[in-house]
């Protein structure tokens, strides 16, 4: 996707088939300066399960604009590390620890307790329950303290 290019026009190349263009076409789009491009070309890749191209997509998660950034975290943490994104572990507990809104760490733990559920994050998740005062966010610590416990098993 050019500069020139619109959100109807990313929109379109989600319904085009994959290929070697519109996958050229929208991790180009990550870079254009209007965010629905940029959120609309990360939907795509997303949605394509283009493991390859999800690696673009962590610039993003620190995206000015919170729909870029939840829609990219969501790309990053569906990915497994040996799917050649292992960073995705480290990216995830940064925004459950630092994201800039309630929903972005919600979406972090989720993520990493669905996702990525390991033993060793139990500690982190057992740090979350201790101080965390958003009831939503207390409860996905919960889950994914439940889930690291029973991928221990």
């Amino acid at each position: 996707m050019t500069q020139d290019s619109s959100p109807r026009q990313a929109r379109d190349a989600i319904e085009r088939p994959v290929g070697p263009q519109p996958r050229a076409e929208a991790v180009a789009g990550l870079l254009d300066g209007r965010w629905a491009v940029r959120k609309q070309c990360v939907w795509w890749i997303c949605t394509q399960g283009d493991r390859s191209a999800v690696q673009a997509l962590v610039p993003l998660t620190r995206d000015p604009k919170r729909q870029v950034r939840q829609i990219a975290s969501y790309a990053v943490g569906r990915s497994q590390p040996d799917g050649g994104l292992p960073e995705a572990i480290p990216l995830l507990l940064e925004r459950a620890r630092e994201g800039t809104s309630p929903k972005l760490r919600r979406l972090a733990i989720q993520m990493l307790g669905h996702h990525h559920a390991h033993p060793d994050l139990a500690g982190f998740f057992r740090d979350l329950l201790d101080h965390e005062r958003d009831a939503k966010t207390h409860r996905a610590a919960g889950i994914a303290l439940w889930l690291c416990k029973e991928a221990a098993r």
